[in-house]
């Protein structure tokens, strides 16, 4: 059943006064789920732009993927249907694909070095956004990425004994898979609580922020501490859209949405390092979390069955950062350019 909220206190105000009707409505799509730390944050993006414009702007949220997976929404915002998406670097890169550069794994060590990237290529991303019909509003996280399985994945040849989920849209997710030696489960994401639920799928990876507000995370018995990628995301909006608004709106949503990506990443930041925390303090003493979201722990509690986490050597991590450059270089001239890995490499050094 589709489900379908209003978010803009300008509602609660038309039905109190029964004054003039909104001039603008605008529909957001999301995977994420309303009471995630992404959905509480876009409903107050949504409150204080109605706030802003004198409740001339409206933002109808349409949380958990009710509208699709993200390629789906993309198609949506061209037709018309929608206006607005909240989306992950995979529907973003169904605009601009040279966006996959900012998830590939093994490339960023840390949110800075992540940080420093974006920074300096946001401005071409955004000119190429724009020129494929769309706006981008504000950058935002997901976090960082671990694998959530129900047996150890130390080594990359661990893979081949699970049913790893691959992101049907993502060039990046079943490349890693296929050098490891699995075809995976490719799926949509509003798939995969059902496919953990019946056993298609016992592997996954996401953010721990991600694991637990998408219900994934108690399907999970065990978590690989080691992070293989950045993931990212975006608030954009459909240029016809943007463009019919007037120039005092444009500029209250801009303004808006760029304050509470802001909060956004701040606060996913946050909860993701927490998040992962309390997982592991559930069964061990000592729990750790470097800069760089390597986590770390001590003695195992007695009597706690999960998580389990087993380290990874030094042996297993030139292993999956072996696979991980060979992905960076598969995709180079199929998704984003040679010049472009190339340009993402030297700002991380």
């Amino acid at each position: 059943m589709r489900r379908f909220r209003t978010l803009s206190v300008a509602l609660l105000a038309l039905a109190m006064t029964a004054g003039p009707a909104l001039a603008t409505t605008l529909k957001l799509a999301t995977l994420a789920p309303k009471r995630s730390a992404w959905g509480k944050l876009f409903e107050h993006m949504a409150a204080e732009l109605g706030e802003r414009t004198g409740n001339q702007l409206a933002v109808d949220i349409f949380d958990s993927g009710v509208q699709g997976d993200e390629k789906e929404v993309v198609e949506k915002m061209k037709s018309g249907q929608l206006q607005m998406a909240a989306i992950t670097v995979v529907g973003l890169a169904k605009i601009v694909p040279d966006t996959i550069v900012f998830q590939l794994p093994g490339l960023y060590d840390s949110p800075a070095e992540l940080d420093r990237v974006r920074t300096a290529l946001a401005p071409q991303i955004e000119a190429s956004m724009e020129a494929a019909g769309f706006i981008l509003l504000g950058w935002g996280d997901v976090g960082p990425l671990y694998i959530f399985s129900n047996t150890p994945v130390v080594a990359p040849d661990d893979l081949k004994k699970t049913k790893f989920w691959t992101w049907t849209d993502d060039p990046v997710g079943p490349a890693v898979a296929r050098l490891a030696g699995t075809a995976g489960v490719p799926l949509g994401v509003p798939s995969v609580t059902s496919a953990l639920a019946n056993g298609k799928v016992d592997a996954y990876l996401t953010s721990p922020l991600a694991g637990v507000s998408l219900r994934w995370y108690n399907r999970s018995s065990h978590i690989n501490p080691w992070p293989a990628a950045m993931g990212i995301g975006a608030v954009v909006m459909a240029k016809p859209a943007y463009d019919a608004l007037p120039a005092d709106q444009q500029k209250a949503l801009r303004e808006v949405a760029a304050k509470w990506s802001t909060i956004l990443t701040k606060k996913v930041r946050q909860d993701n390092t927490k998040t992962l925390e309390l997982m592991a303090g559930k069964a061990y003493d000592g729990v750790k979390v470097s800069d760089a979201g390597l986590l770390s722990v001590g003695a195992r509690k007695p009597g706690v069955d999960k998580p389990i986490i087993t380290p990874v050597p030094a042996d297993a991590q030139a292993k999956w950062r072996a696979i991980f450059v060979k992905v960076q270089d598969e995709l180079a001239g199929k998704v984003y350019s040679q010049k472009l890995l190339d340009q993402v490499r030297g700002l991380v050094k």
